[in-house]
């Protein structure tokens, strides 16, 4: 007895248009760069030492799936050197608050993507 329904198969562009976890950690990334109502930290006036500290402060507030910006100002580069090494040591942990981050040179910020 025939089916009173026809199936349908997907075809190839709607089978390739389906979203992976890169492509959206990419899109989130991307609109984050372009939100200026992001939460924020300013680290300008922070020490290389205090700077672990305040980001764990801060990154433990943050809703889940949420993107957040870190300005650290252009300077000398050292708090640029310091989150950017949190934030490397931060994605090899397991338990990690951080998904994923993107500097961005024209603000001396990272946006980071929260898991």
């Amino acid at each position: 007895m025939p089916k009173p329904w026809k199936t349908r198969e997907r075809s190839v562009l709607e089978q390739t248009t389906e979203e992976t976890s890169e492509q959206k950690t990419e899109r989130e990334l991307t609109l984050g760069m372009m939100d200026s109502s992001l939460p924020l930290i300013d680290l300008h006036g922070y020490t290389r030492d205090s700077v672990a500290h305040e980001l764990d402060a801060f990154f433990g507030v943050q809703k889940e799936g949420t993107c957040v910006r870190v300005m650290y100002g252009v300077g000398k580069g050292i708090l640029k050197e310091e989150v950017n090494a949190y934030l490397k040591n931060e994605l090899t942990k397991p338990n990690s608050p951080v998904t994923a981050y993107r500097t961005d040179l024209v603000t001396a910020s990272v946006v980071v993507l929260m898991k």
